[in-house]
């Protein structure tokens, strides 16, 4: 990604690449500098453009681990800004572990899995989650956007490679994952929250990954492609898309709300794009030869997908033609 973005200039990448820097930027004229982030920091890279610079953390693969510290390390942050009572403390400590203490220095013959742990202490489970569910927000922050040292927040999310990915805006990331649930044993919103390895048959090479957090987003591509389009979190703005374009009518066409509880969103959307009804009319009748004289009406729904459909194409058709 790095090499693919560095030293170059906007005319010069590959449409997913020429996507990624017109989703993010105000102006794509310039110099691309692009660098891997040192360290353990949840933002990968960094990109500026001129004066312009954004923040990325990269996800690709089939790997879905999206944080891992120390247990210690998490259970200081939990008594330091989220008030973890005693009990819950204890609780963490024994399920991270895992062989019945609070330490890690239980029997081996103690150890036990996940499941195995919430057959025989539902309770301690359950307090543990009713904890969790209260600073659920925070906790998602935590392990996707700041991490454990605070050191560099990224501002977004892209899963791919060079020639193919997908982009949302890390608060649309943030959302998504509040709003949805995992079905781990322990989960903050979609995240699963599970030990990295307990070592259940005590082998030396692997004692060392013991007493850790880790946290995992199941289905992480899967998602990020939804949220990407679903949400519409990402899309280039009108100044942009007009000098890219010469005008912003398949812009406008192209993120249209076709489904029938948010054609009344496109009012909005054609004042966004700074398109007057009348334009926008015009110019797909013209194209499609449609009958259409609304971007709100339910008898209009057939008509809208048509000219979201064009829309994507064209642009897509004009991207690899012109750049």
């Amino acid at each position: 990604m790095v090499n693919a973005l560095h030293q170059h200039s906007f005319s010069t990448l590959n449409p997913n690449l020429q996507n990624l820097i017109a989703s993010s930027f105000q102006n794509p004229n310039g110099t691309i500098t692009c660098k891997l982030k040192a360290g353990n920091h949840k933002s990968d890279i960094v990109i500026q453009i001129g004066s312009e610079k954004h923040t990325y953390s990269v996800k690709m693969g089939k790997g879905n681990s999206i944080h891992q510290e120390s247990l210690h390390e998490f259970i200081r942050f939990l008594e330091q800004s989220h008030q973890l009572a005693e009990p819950i403390k204890s609780y963490i400590q024994e399920f991270i572990w895992g062989d019945g203490t609070t330490n890690g220095l239980g029997k081996i013959s103690h150890r036990v899995s996940s499941r195995t742990f919430n057959k025989s202490h539902p309770q301690k489970i359950k307090a543990i989650q009713r904890y969790f569910n209260t600073i659920k927000p925070e906790l998602i922050k935590r392990f996707l956007v700041s991490g454990s040292d605070n050191a560099s927040c990224a501002e977004y999310l892209y899963y791919g490679s060079v020639q193919k990915g997908y982009l949302c805006t890390m608060s649309d990331a943030l959302r998504w994952l509040t709003q949805h649930n995992s079905k781990a044993v322990l989960h903050i919103g979609k995240l699963n929250f599970q030990a990295w390895n307990r070592n259940l048959k005590g082998k030396a090479s692997s004692e060392h990954k013991r007493g850790f957090v880790q946290v995992k987003w199941s289905g992480l591509k899967k998602d990020i492609q939804k949220i990407s389009t679903q949400h519409n979190s990402v899309e280039i703005n009108p100044y942009l898309f007009r000098q890219l374009f010469s005008h912003t009518l398949l812009a406008a066409g192209a993120s249209l709300y076709t489904k029938e509880h948010k054609l009344f969103l496109n009012e909005k959307l054609l004042t966004h794009w700074g398109v007057s009804h009348k334009e926008f009319f015009a110019y797909y009748k013209e194209k499609l030869d449609l009958p259409i004289d609304s971007v709100k009406h339910l008898n209009c729904q057939k008509c809208l997908q048509e000219i979201q459909a064009y829309a994507r194409g064209e642009i897509q058709k004009r991207i690899i033609e012109e750049f």
